[in-house]
């Protein structure tokens, strides 16, 4: 008796047939070796060649720009930034200045100078650059008592603190002689003697009335007099010894000079 396959069975055979066959193509090798075809022209269109415009640029010419250039439209003057070429420039002076006050702290380093010609403070922070005729010139470092400045053009400049030596200056104004005076120990000028021409009835009544003072102070002259001479010397000691320590402040804020000049 012969036996039967169902379709699934039929199925599987199938499968294993087709498996079969491409397992023989591919160890023949068979489809592993091709050829191109020969480049046929006539079947490739021509590419369209690229037409130029006859005309120039779509934005023009640059000499359209010249007034948007010389008058820019977003800056508040409507002029144009200058920027800064290194080299020789106009501001390029020698920095003839007098560093009058010096700033250093953590959040703010700056220094003020002053031009002795115009008389005019200058200030600036570290890093920026000097108005005026000194525009060349840019702040780079900061000392207690020293400004260092460099520019493009002149090199390096250092400036010292400006002291104030006690010497120079304008004389004080002279006051006449007031109870204040008197008890600081500071005389009043002389006054000039008296012209041969000035006597006469002013000179005769000042004498009287000075002998009449006299007479009327009697005996209680001599306490108040030997009273203000005391007051008198300890009012001019205590202005010496005021004066002796502002000296020796001053001593002390001048710079210590070098001990190579010393010896010279």
């Amino acid at each position: 008796m012969t036996p039967r396959l169902d379709p699934l069975g039929w199925l599987l055979v199938a499968l294993v047939g087709w498996a079969l066959a491409f397992v023989i193509v591919a160890l023949t090798g068979f489809g592993g070796h091709w050829r191109a075809l020969p480049d046929d022209p006539s079947l490739a269109p021509a590419l369209p060649k690229a037409v130029t415009a006859a005309s120039g640029s779509a934005l023009g010419p640059l000499d359209a720009y010249a007034a948007a250039f010389n008058r820019p439209l977003f800056f508040p003057n409507r002029k144009p930034a200058m920027a800064h070429v290194p080299g020789k420039s106009a501001n390029d002076h020698p920095l003839d200045a007098i560093l009058t006050s010096v700033i250093d702290t953590p959040t703010l380093k700056m220094a003020i100078v002053q031009d002795p010609k115009s008389h005019q403070s200058l200030r600036v922070r570290e890093g920026q650059a000097l108005g005026g005729n000194y525009g060349g010139w840019k702040l780079t470092a900061l000392a207690p008592r020293q400004a260092t400045f460099d520019s493009d053009g002149m090199g390096q400049a250092t400036l010292d603190l400006r002291v104030y030596s006690g010497k120079g200056g304008e004389e004080p104004t002279r006051l006449g002689l007031t109870p204040q005076a008197v008890a600081a120990g500071i005389l009043a000028p002389p006054r000039p003697p008296p012209q041969p021409g000035d006597a006469g009835p002013a000179g005769d009544d000042s004498a009287s009335n000075a002998t009449d003072t006299g007479n009327a102070d009697g005996g209680g002259s001599d306490a108040s007099q030997a009273a203000a001479s005391a007051a008198a010397d300890a009012a001019a000691q205590q202005a010496e010894q005021i004066r002796q320590r502002i000296e020796e402040r001053r001593q002390q804020a001048q710079p210590a000079q070098p001990p190579n000049e010393k010896n010279q």
